[in-house]
């Protein structure tokens, strides 16, 4: 079953950054700035993955603490940088595929993850407070 999953996750990372090149090149065929593309080619890749995740029954995985989002962001700053600087479209295509894919296989295999934000219970919080006054 292990491996499985990890077919699954190779699959979805290939999902992941082809749906965000195909939403960031088409925002920027219709002719918008990087932040237009840059919203289009992130919410493209990663929805899909949220709504497989949704019918699953399962957390999405770009919900959970996994470099998810953050890698189709950058792959999106790398597609356009390629774009801006005149590469042929064929290879901006094949080389972020590339660059993201491998982003995300590395994140995978290393379990590299977002860091978690620790909230203060409200009792230390006012028991801090009540320190320094």
């Amino acid at each position: 079953m292990r491996q499985l999953r990890n077919v699954f996750l190779v699959l979805d990372a290939l999902g992941l950054i082809g749906f965000t090149i195909i939403g960031c090149q088409i925002a920027l065929e219709m002719g918008h700035g990087f932040v237009v593309s840059a919203v289009a080619g992130v919410l493209t890749g990663v929805s899909g993955g949220i709504l497989r995740d949704i019918l699953c029954n399962d957390v999405p995985l770009v919900f959970r603490r996994e470099l998810y989002a953050s890698i189709a962001f950058v792959s999106v700053i790398f597609y356009w940088l390629c774009s801006h600087y005149g590469l042929s479209q064929d290879l901006t295509i094949l080389s972020t595929l590339i660059f993201g894919f491998s982003l995300r296989l590395i994140a995978i295999y290393f379990g590299l993850e977002m860091p978690k934000f620790i909230y203060k219970d409200d009792d230390e919080h006012s028991a801090s407070s009540k320190d320094e006054s």
